[in-house]
């Protein structure tokens, strides 16, 4: 806390990011809940979800190579190689997109499963395994998702109907400037968990390191250094 106390006297500071992360050191319902035990979340983006758009490209690295031997004899005699082939390839599709409506349906879920699921045109087992990163990956962010909701819902709570404050009419055409002088910071910013923190750029260990030791020196500093330039105060006579 100490740390954040000499932040928040810069005159770059994000005082509305500072009151988040104040907020979750102080306020015991933030502190209640459990987050995502998960060691990192990839390229997040609120509500995602998979696709077809998404899953079927996966798919397709797993359809099982065209095999004219497995095909009737009759059916070689009626069709050209190539019209074989385009049937071939239009029942991948069709039985990938089949695939993907079925993983889909599963939707949330932390693993989805193709049990039941019958094809010749594609490995499932391969198909599965190649998809389940970017499946996980938007299943983790889903959870993060939820936890940030659940913290906003916390701080609007006790920021918004405590610090909310209506302008009054009379001061409406007036600028703060023009009454109190020239200030750095003229309102008051409600917290928000998803604009001020989620996606920003944390501070790396070597920005860490140098403003603790700034403080470390500061309060090393003799306390003759301090007082240079004050006059001595002596005791009335």
């Amino acid at each position: 806390m100490f740390q954040l106390g000499v932040l928040a006297f810069q005159n770059s500071i994000d005082m509305t990011a500072l009151r988040v992360i104040v907020s979750f050191f102080l306020i015991k319902d933030i502190k209640s809940l459990i987050y995502p035990e998960y060691s990192f979340f990839a390229h997040f983006r609120a509500d995602e979800k998979p696709t077809m758009h998404t899953l079927l490209p996966i798919i397709k690295g797993s359809y099982l190579p065209h095999n004219p031997s497995s095909i009737s004899k009759k059916k070689r005699r009626l069709f050209v190689d190539e019209n074989l082939r385009s049937e071939y390839n239009a029942d991948c599709e069709k039985d990938g997109l089949e695939l993907v409506r079925i993983l889909i349906s599963q939707w949330p879920c932390a693993e989805p499963s193709v049990e039941g699921f019958e094809t010749t045109c594609l490995d499932t087992a391969q198909a599965l395994k190649a998809l389940l990163p970017e499946w996980q990956r938007m299943y983790q962010n889903m959870q993060l998702c939820d936890h940030v909701r659940k913290v906003q819902n916390i701080l609007n709570y006790y920021f918004k109907g405590k610090n909310d404050v209506l302008e009054s009419p009379m001061l409406a055409d007036c600028r703060p400037v023009d009454l109190l002088g020239p200030r750095v910071r003229s309102y008051y910013s409600h917290p928000r968990l998803g604009e001020e923190l989620v996606g920003k750029k944390a501070l790396n260990l070597a920005d860490i390191i140098e403003l603790t030791a700034d403080n470390e020196n500061h309060e090393n500093q003799p306390r003759e250094e301090k007082n240079l330039g004050r006059d001595p105060i002596t005791p009335d006579t």
